[in-house]
């Protein structure tokens, strides 16, 4: 079967090769690096040397499984680029837009970056130097902090698409202290937007454009390095980072023996071989996390948090896993629940492609939760997928409420100017 595994992987990547980046090519190449033990043929959890949590063959049905999705993709991506080619789907968008909507958007955007910083600002001062030692949880679980870093990703991704050099500047700072402190989802993120809105601007493919694409996979295994050495950066230990970085295995161990995705597809491999499944009221949990506090009125049996029953309730670690949406998909509705979420998950990225060209004030935020979603949707769970979404409707609101105070003044500004001209 892996065989099949990577014969179809290579048609993938081929497809991908001879297209332009978008979204879907993202989520193609996630979808990839994410179930790349498929070649292998193993998956293992290590407890140490030669001492493992979990150490399994991958399940000749998760082969099956993961081959149709990938089949599943390449069909969609296939059927999209001839639908788009044939009725000429997503052409470039202008919207007429008054001189003052236009300002009044951008200094919005500049209060969110205020307000970022603000938040930022003021956990240093309660929790002083501490603060750039959090460990990635203790950030996860500090909710205006990861405001403050969903808000500066969102004026990242304006500042790129509108050519606003010091937004971008300043926004970029908050997104590399959460690299700092080991989380290279927003920094990842920030990558793929940038690939994907040069892709979409100057409209080649990878074939034609191989320098940029180079550069983009560097950037991306430089983050997977990162993982190796962040613990020793924020203790300032850099003789250790420097020895690490020295060593010719750290990459290979990078690409192979501690490749986060190995741990990923153990996860989706131990639901299948076991037939892993949620109760109805531990599903319904999930899904209503969409809705902020709604957790707290349900009793389930399990954490809802699918890494957290995977570390705790299986595998027993004594450090953190990452998930796999597409287990938790399995164990709350069995195969069809892998191919339905696939399936929206795709759409959402084909729809969304067309923001980065569409001069829209909500097209930001879209793309903030499309592009996270894009490449990390493997390792992610659903209280994880719908946590980013609030946490991007929360940032909206705060935008919203500042641009309607900003146009409020405007108009008062604009009458009392006509008033004063009538007497």
């Amino acid at each position: 079967m892996n065989i099949i595994y990577i014969f179809l992987v290579l048609i993938l990547l081929l497809i991908i090769f001879f297209r332009k980046i978008d979204l879907l090519s993202i989520g193609a190449i996630g979808l990839i690096i994410y179930t790349i033990n498929c070649a292998l043929g193993e998956v293992w959890i290590e407890r140490g040397t030669n001492s493992y949590y979990y150490y399994s063959n991958i399940n000749e049905k998760l082969y099956t499984i993961v081959c149709f999705q990938l089949i599943f993709i390449m069909i969609f991506i296939t059927l999209c680029d001839f639908l788009k080619k044939k009725y000429k789907f997503l052409k470039k968008i202008k919207l007429k837009t008054l001189h003052h909507n236009i300002v009044l958007s951008e200094k919005s955007y500049q209060i969110l970056l205020a307000i970022s910083y603000a938040f930022i600002g003021t956990n240093i001062v309660q929790n002083g130097i501490s603060v750039f030692t959090l460990s990635k949880g203790d950030m996860s679980l500090n909710f205006f902090f990861s405001l403050a870093v969903v808000g500066s990703l969102v004026v990242f991704i304006y500042a790129l698409l509108n050519n606003k050099k010091k937004l971008f500047f300043f926004s970029i700072i908050p997104l590399f202290l959460t690299l700092f402190i080991g989380s290279r989802a927003y920094v990842t993120t920030a990558i793929v937007v940038v690939l994907v809105y040069n892709w979409e601007k100057i409209k080649f493919s990878i074939k034609t454009n191989l320098k940029l694409f180079v550069i983009g996979g560097l950037l991306l295994f430089a983050i997977l390095v990162y993982k190796e050495i962040y613990i020793y950066v924020k203790d300032f230990d850099f003789n250790k980072v420097a020895s690490i970085l020295l060593n010719s295995q750290t990459y290979i161990d990078t690409l192979s023996d501690n490749a986060e995705s190995r741990v990923v597809f153990s996860i989706y491999n131990y639901v299948i071989t076991n037939n892993f499944q949620l109760s109805n009221v531990d599903t319904f949990a999930r899904v209503m996390s969409i809705f902020p506090i709604a957790n707290d009125f349900i009793d389930t049996t399990l954490s809802v948090r699918f890494s957290t029953i995977m570390m705790n309730n299986v595998f027993n670690t004594t450090y953190g896993l990452a998930s796999n949406f597409w287990a938790e998909s399995y164990a709350m509705w069995g195969i069809k629940g892998i191919f339905l979420a696939q399936f929206i998950w795709m759409l959402v990225l084909f729809k969304c492609n067309k923001y980065f060209y569409m001069l829209k004030n909500k097209s930001c935020f879209i793309l903030t939760i499309a592009s996270y979603c894009s490449f990390y949707i493997n390792r992610l769970d659903y209280v994880q997928v719908f946590g980013m979404i609030k946490s991007v409707l929360f940032v909206y609101f705060i935008w919203i409420f500042s641009y309607y105070i900003l146009d409020l003044l405007y108009k008062n500004k604009e009458n009392g100017k006509l008033g004063n001209g009538y007497y």
